[in-house]
């Protein structure tokens, strides 16, 4: 069996604080369209803000280069204390959870659409989970967002 990446989710412009499109985040992706989409704002607990897992939604080769997409829905840039988006891989016990990247915030504005390319593990796994945040470090927001995607990484 060939590993393919699985992408449920489409590329609409999605209105929340933070929203994992690619590989797509727990739960629904409804009212993405609207601010404040009820599926994309995710503050507790961690690791997942709360969401369940409803199974994998992508299957990647040990050690692939992959990009992410995740959206920047509203913009909480502090320009005295600037915050990042990172992004971590743990185990189905959603616990042991791995900062493999972080992208620093920027002034860009509310909307705005994030590529990062990460390298997925080389180990195999039926069940993993990418965990995606938005540190704002900003005293006039929410201090984390927090979402979460759940695949797998098998040579097969």
């Amino acid at each position: 069996m060939k590993a393919v990446v699985v992408i449920v989710a489409t590329l609409a412009m999605a209105a929340a604080h933070i929203c994992m499109v690619s590989p797509r985040q727990r739960g629904t992706l409804q009212g993405l369209d609207k601010p404040g989409a009820a599926d994309c704002i995710r503050l507790s607990p961690e690791p997942c803000g709360g969401q369940k897992s409803d199974g994998n939604t992508a299957i990647f080769k040990p050690g692939v280069n992959v990009s992410i997409i995740f959206q920047k829905n509203l913009n909480h840039w502090d320009q005295s204390t600037p915050g990042s988006f990172n992004i971590a891989i743990g185990d189905s016990e959603e616990k042991n959870f791995k900062t493999i990247l972080s992208v620093k915030d920027t002034n860009s504005s509310s909307l705005t659409y994030y590529y990062p390319n990460i390298t997925i593990p080389m180990e195999e796994t039926k069940h993993a989970v990418m965990q995606l945040t938005y540190v704002t470090k900003n005293p006039k927001a929410p201090a984390v967002f927090y979402q979460c995607a759940d695949f797998a990484i098998t040579r097969e």
